[in-house]
């Protein structure tokens, strides 16, 4: 007999989320952590990341690239799952202030991209997104600047501090993590999987669920998502917590403000392809996040950031994340991420367990189950 149902490989935001999902249903699990609970979730930037919607809906680049290659349809029901991940969010922070803060999103538009936008949040409006031009002279109050064409804003997001949203999961359902311990193989049994660690003695289980940052050495999940770096800049901040900011055109940055810090970020898809551990445009990358601070806050003008960091995330083709089964039998994945991992985290874990067969899929599933598919096959 296997020793537990389901063993996750990754202790992160989606291997937690997994786990949390699972024990609900009564279904033992074991959590492997290479490092530590969180570590790929930027912990350090704890209380800096936003949830889904403030990428997908408030820059609607990644919802125009699903409308183009599979139909509007599809990019709204796209916009449906994230916004359902954006709830289990809500619902599962518990209305904590040290983990939830309500504060929206801002969409910054130059003139360029203005008529594309309009286009874009229809989509997103269709979803059942709630969308709203935000006054100028509001912003240029909160930020010191109203240098932007147009802005709307988005008051169905928010901040969710991720640290201390994973410890929530964990011990909300007491959740069993093995932290310090990488998972070094599996082997097919007679009617389970072996699961080989450095460190531990083998554990067989029913299933399990790949749901780990280290997808650039995994030869199958490469197949469906292309390493990306993203940066990040933090500045000090002393004024009062306002909406997170995106602009589109001329930049394409990010800036999220709570806890004293302004938090400027960005992305890079040209890569090092031989070595994912190192950045050739590192320095260029965040020279451009610091004059992009310094252009748009004039507050900060003369301000150096007091951090810098970059790391690796996942991006699919078509800014979807992958959620599914590996040709080997009952072998899962919760993968990929574009910037909307929480969000899309939290939905496809749900999702997740009624592929794996622990719960009823509805027909709404159904429809997400293909659209997030590695082939996409059935749209």
């Amino acid at each position: 007999m296997p020793d537990v149902d389901v063993v996750i490989i990754g202790g992160g935001y989606a291997g937690i989320s997994v786990a949390y999902q699972l024990s609900l249903l009564g279904i033992s699990n074991i959590v492997f952590e290479a490092g530590k609970v969180g570590r790929g979730t930027d912990d350090f930037l704890s209380g800096t990341n936003t949830i889904a919607m403030s990428k997908i809906v408030t820059s609607f680049g990644d919802i125009t690239e699903v409308c183009q290659i599979f139909g509007k349809k599809a990019g709204q029901l796209f916009a449906k799952f994230l916004s359902e991940g954006v709830g289990i969010q809500r619902e599962l922070s518990g209305g904590s202030p040290e983990i939830l803060k309500n504060n929206g999103t801002l969409y910054c538009v130059d003139k360029i991209d203005f008529k594309d936008t309009i286009s874009e949040i229809q989509v997103a409006q269709k979803a059942g997104v709630k969308c709203h031009k935000y006054d100028l002279k509001d912003l240029e109050s909160l930020y010191g600047t109203n240098s932007y064409y147009q802005v709307f804003y988005i008051p169905f997001d928010c901040v969710v501090d991720p640290i201390k949203y994973i410890h929530r999961l964990i011990s909300q359902q007491q959740l069993e993590v093995i932290t310090g311990t990488k998972v070094i193989g599996l082997k097919k049994k007679k009617n389970a999987i072996e699961v080989f660690t450095d460190n531990r003695k083998n554990v067989a289980a029913r299933k399990v669920v790949v749901a780990t940052n280290a997808f650039p050495f995994d030869r199958n999940i490469r197949k469906w998502v292309t390493p990306v770096w993203s940066f990040l800049s933090g500045f000090e901040w002393d004024a009062p917590d306002a909406p997170n900011g995106w602009t589109s055109g001329e930049y394409f940055n990010y800036w999220v403000r709570q806890n004293g810090v302004l938090i400027v970020g960005g992305e890079e898809t040209g890569i090092d392809k031989q070595n994912f551990r190192f950045c050739a445009k590192e320095q260029t990358a965040f020279d451009e996040l610091t004059s992009f601070a310094h252009k748009n806050f004039p507050i900060l003008k003369d301000r150096p950031p007091i951090f810098q960091h970059y790391g690796i995330f996942g991006e699919t083709e078509d800014a979807m994340p992958v959620i599914g089964q590996y040709e080997e039998e009952n072998i899962y994945y919760l993968v990929g991420c574009n910037g909307e991992g929480m969000a899309g985290f939290a939905k496809g874990a749900d999702l997740l367990v009624k592929i794996m067969g622990y719960k009823e899929m509805m027909d709404d599933d159904k429809q997400y189950a293909a659209l997030m598919s590695p082939l996409r096959e059935t749209l």
